[in-house]
């Protein structure tokens, strides 16, 4: 019994849901500030593509930029631990990193998922 689930509304949810904790951990540690409620925001819409379809091609350009801007992200901060001279990143920038990897990597298996109804 084979059932027919689309791989891009998986991926989809867990970005969502990635998003979503990074941005809420972020918040817990470094306050509110726009670019996590702006994420936020790209998380529920994102999510309810999933509800909406009309809102599939807005939600999967939008999911693609998160992933590359979570490379983007991820690229600085891995930049910014060599500041000084050996390689150090704190226990909530570790943290950081390992969501921003999670994002990244969903964000950017859009790019290669064909979200078309069979």
């Amino acid at each position: 019994m084979a059932s027919n689930v689309n791989p891009a509304a998986i991926i989809k949810t867990l970005l969502a849901l990635t998003i979503c904790a990074n941005c809420i951990y972020g918040i817990v540690i470094f306050g509110l500030s726009l670019w996590p409620l702006t994420f936020l925001t790209a998380a529920l819409l994102i999510l309810g593509s999933l509800a909406w379809p009309t809102l599939d091609a807005l939600a999967m350009t939008i999911a693609r930029t998160v992933g590359v801007l979570a490379l983007i992200g991820l690229m600085l901060l891995m930049l910014a631990a060599t500041v000084g001279g050996s390689f150090h990143l704190s226990e909530s920038n570790q943290i950081i990193a390992g969501g921003l990897t999670a994002m990244t990597l969903l964000g950017c298996a859009l790019f290669f998922v064909n979200n078309r109804d069979s």
